[in-house]
């Protein structure tokens, strides 16, 4: 009889529960953000650090055992951009994925130069307080880049180089990022939720479901953001690096991965990259974006999981 008598109050508990869930799902989004980004972090075996060195504050994701593995970030992205890949690599291979220097929870000092000699600086002061002698090392968009004027600055460090949809191909064809650019309209700076909706629309080939009050919450950082990304953007613009000018200068192994629907960067630069030598590899991802690692993460992680055991 006692526990017949429990019954309603449990029932009252559970809507209680689901009635609170509810709330919170519209009322704090910044808690159901953060609370969904630990769950994917929990499931790949990655904790959040932080690490300071030369006046600068890094925060990154490391996880997992093996030979290191850094993974850097685009413009206007974070550590958190490589969490369902480094899901599938964490097994094998000790993953760092850092926040560069500007961006999500790092340093950001309006002072600072953030072309891409000063943040390839910051980053090798990273890795060297890390204690890291050599490692593997792939970027996406900016953050390949970055990876690739490292590689050429550090090659002893450098095992192996890995570039998701790099940004800097200079002799790639125009994407349709940069014809909107010329017509003044830059999707990356963000005012609202309308915005942040159609840049998901150009980073991905495939929109993925975002709850509503997530979207909200993520469009706000980029609002909030706006000052600082512009700066980088303009930081970045007036010190051009060619990345197919420098890649035959790092002499390890490099394979360039494209989404064959990347709207930002255009897709023609894995052929580019992958005509300047024999040893750079090239793979097409079909139906994806500017961002495989996200769109796509298993068979992206597959296709560099595969690359490093022919390192």
């Amino acid at each position: 009889m006692r526990h017949k008598s429990l019954k309603p109050f449990v029932g009252i508990l559970i809507l209680l529960l689901v009635v609170g869930l509810a709330a919170l799902y519209y009322v704090s989004p910044d808690w159901m953000a953060r609370s969904a980004l630990a769950i994917e972090r929990f499931k790949a075996g990655l904790q959040k650090q932080s690490l300071t060195t030369n006046n600068m504050q890094f925060v990154y994701l490391s996880g997992g055992k093996g030979p290191a593995v850094v993974l850097l970030h685009g413009f206007g992205g974070n550590k958190d951009n490589f969490t369902r890949m480094a899901a599938r690599l964490s097994g094998d291979y000790k993953i760092i994925i850092p926040d560069l220097p500007g961006f999500c929870e790092s340093t950001r000092n309006a002072e600072w130069n953030y072309a891409m000699p000063a943040q390839v600086s910051r980053l090798h002061a990273f890795i060297t307080a890390l204690g890291i002698q050599s490692f593997h090392l792939a970027g996406n968009s900016m953050g390949g880049g970055i990876a690739t004027a490292y590689a050429t600055r550090h090659p002893d460090r450098v095992k192996s180089l890995c570039l998701l949809a790099p940004g800097n191909v200079s002799c790639a064809p125009p994407s349709e990022l940069f014809l909107m650019v010329e017509n003044g309209k830059n999707p990356f700076f963000v005012k609202d939720l309308e915005d942040y909706s159609e840049l998901m629309k150009m980073v991905f080939a495939d929109v993925p479901f975002i709850p509503r009050p997530i979207r909200v919450y993520f469009a706000e950082q980029m609002r909030k953001d706006q000052k600082f990304l512009k700066q980088a953007m303009n930081d970045i613009l007036k010190s051009p690096y060619a990345v197919e000018k420098h890649i035959c200068e790092y002499p390890g192994p490099v394979i360039a991965v494209w989404g064959n629907k990347d709207r930002i960067l255009h897709p023609k630069g894995a052929d580019i990259l992958a005509g300047k030598a024999p040893r750079i590899q090239k793979a097409i991802i079909k139906d994806c974006g500017h961002l495989p690692m996200l769109e796509k993460p298993k068979q992206t992680a597959r296709i560099y999981a595969e690359f490093l055991k022919t390192v």
